[in-house]
């Protein structure tokens, strides 16, 4: 789970307003620390102590930080090297890293960075703080292997309060000899983009549902820390969060306004992004996906699915017998509202058969 607590909030951090990367120029250097003196590494990493320059444009303090290369770590989220912030472990032993950039104050920002937890015997969700124009946010990140680290991406929107905006981050936890792990890092002036857009890639898609999933469980509900993922502003992600997004993503993708009747259904598992008049619809393929992901047990955490695609409609950490019924509700093969075509009559008649197909077979599941 990605969670955002605000420990302080002296700067406008942007809550219900999704933002959109325009073409501008990423306000930090060498955000995916490729450049610099690597040249004293041993096989892994470069230890990069307190006030030495190795890392171009970045400024270290605290202790040190570990300057890796893709040895230990893997796969590296861009280029070849990544900046780990804890060193051996215990107390003290972290470093933090910092880059001080021009800006307008007065003017909104959005910050993007990926960061992954190595080693799942390590502080679990792994977490790193930022600091920046002012305020300061703690980010989680599920930890995962080494050798198959899951980066996340992660953002805060800011508004600069002067000419000059300081980031650093640090680690929350010195435990285990790997920390919080930074990479890809940019600062860019945004421009206004639909508020399903969470990825910011001019796009209102699966991608954006699942972004929403992987926050937490959305049946119970979840505390959200910011924008975007907190459709409603009540600070809580679930259901109605879901519901506008399906609404919100319809409208930005042409199928109709708000309230129209027009939105994504819930069952449609391959649908999310078409743009009007694109055919919508949910029919064999939708129930094949959830009988494939069929799992109404779950694994206890909702963070890593299943998700939208898998037949997971309502946010949850399974696939039950309340996402069949979404679908089965929903189920219209001959497509949906804003993108309806007229059936032909066995069309009509195969499609009640596989309705009828899917309740047989999900009831012999329950019974087993």
């Amino acid at each position: 789970m990605s969670k955002l607590s605000f420990l302080k909030a002296p700067v406008s951090l942007i809550a219900g307003l999704v933002l959109s990367v325009s073409a501008s120029a990423n306000l930090i250097q060498n955000g995916s620390f490729e450049n610099g003196d690597y040249s004293q590494q041993n096989y892994s990493w470069v230890t990069v102590d307190n006030g030495q320059s190795n890392i171009t444009g970045w400024d270290i303090g605290g202790v040190a930080v570990d300057w890796h290369n893709s040895a230990e770590f893997s796969p590296i989220q861009d280029g070849l090297r990544a900046v780990d912030l804890n060193l051996n472990g215990g107390s003290g032993q972290t470093g933090t890293l910092s880059q001080t950039f021009a800006t307008d104050a007065g003017t909104s920002y959005i910050l993007d960075f990926y960061f992954a937890g190595p080693n799942t015997n390590f502080p679990n969700a792994r977490q790193v703080q930022v600091d920046i124009a002012g305020s300061t946010a703690i980010f989680d990140q599920i930890a995962s292997p080494n050798r198959d680290l899951v980066w996340g991406m992660h953002s805060l929107s800011f508004t600069a309060i002067d000419a000059s905006t300081t980031l650093t981050f640090s680690s929350v936890d010195s435990a285990g000899y790997w920390g919080a792990v930074i990479d890809d890092v940019s600062v860019k002036v945004p421009e206004p983009a639909s508020r399903c857009d969470f990825n910011r890639d001019g796009n209102c898609n699966l991608t954006d549902m699942n972004r929403l999933f992987a926050q937490g469980d959305l049946t119970t509900g979840t505390v959200a820390g910011a924008a975007p993922y907190d459709l409603d502003n009540n600070r809580k992600l679930d259901q109605t969060d879901i519901d506008l997004w399906l609404d919100l993503s319809a409208e930005t993708n042409g199928y109709g306004s708000i309230g129209s009747g027009r939105n994504y259904r819930r069952g449609d598992t391959d649908g999310l992004g078409t743009k009007s008049p694109a055919h919508r619809d949910v029919d064999i393929t939708d129930f094949n996906a959830l009988a494939d992901h069929f799992d109404d047990t779950g694994d206890g955490n909702p963070n890593n699915g299943p998700f939208w695609n898998q037949g997971n409609f309502d946010g949850d950490d399974d696939i039950d017998i309340t996402d069949f019924n979404f679908l089965a509700s929903n189920f219209a093969a001959a497509g949906y509202a804003g993108s309806l075509t007229v059936p032909e009559p066995s069309s009509l008649v195969l499609s009640a058969l596989g309705l009828l197909a899917m309740i047989g077979w999900i009831f012999s599941r329950q019974r087993r």
